[in-house]
């Protein structure tokens, strides 16, 4: 199991928080933006350089589940100021590691 670690997260590009994962959490280190996700099986190629990619990450709480049945790596977009992720993970890599 990887060490808990934050991820700085600049406004208006995508950020790869973590790789290669099946199980973890991700939390909001700053409230003040708007936070979108996406995610793609590892292997696959991460989404283009804008934000109608992703979907809403966060809704109302300040922390989100990952699970998925193959390995997969997930993004993050900040809109509206930089942005810190905090990655929990069962397994892979914080970050865009390899």
């Amino acid at each position: 199991m990887p060490a808990p670690a934050f991820v700085a997260c600049p406004e208006g590009q995508w950020t790869q928080v973590a790789t290669g994962t099946t199980s973890g959490q991700l939390k909001k280190g700053i409230s003040t933006p708007t936070y979108l996700e996406f995610w793609v099986l590892t292997g696959n190629p991460g989404p283009a350089p804008t934000p109608s990619y992703g979907v809403l990450a966060f809704n109302e709480s300040l922390s989100m589940p990952i699970s998925a049945v193959e390995p997969i790596d997930v993004f993050i977009w900040c809109e509206g100021g930089p942005g810190s992720v905090r990655v929990d993970l069962g397994d892979g890599t914080v970050g865009g590691g390899s």
